[in-house]
């Protein structure tokens, strides 16, 4: 289980978590091999402990993926820059970058 993996990476003794944690040794002891399902109030206290989230000792991390542009853009405009951004290779977004960088809103007219 991950609570023992970060408690010896540590090189930190059952007693001396659990001692920190106000629990039993035999309580932590339980809980790190899984024999036990500690409340919420208790895996909170683990994962700030052990400086990790909750969500991470708990498994329950998914993969995030990025929406559409259009999901979050609304302007059909700024979603045609967007899409012509992403089909721009690695060291054609570097020229643009550097293309951009050189000019302000106050030097862009209107063709």
């Amino acid at each position: 289980m991950k609570i023992r993996k970060l408690r010896t990476a540590r090189g930190l003794k059952q007693v001396e978590v659990a001692a920190a944690l106000d629990l039993s040794r035999g309580s932590y002891a339980m809980i790190e091999t899984g024999a036990d399902t500690p409340g919420r109030e208790a895996m909170i206290r683990i994962a700030d402990f052990f400086g990790v989230s909750l969500d991470w000792l708990e498994d329950r991390l998914h993969k995030v993926t990025a929406p559409d542009a259009g999901q979050v853009i609304k302007d059909p405009g700024e979603i045609g820059l967007v899409q012509f951004w992403r089909g721009l290779s690695a060291d054609q977004k570097l020229l643009m970058t550097r293309m951009l960088g050189n000019l302000s809103p106050a030097t862009i007219t209107a063709a």
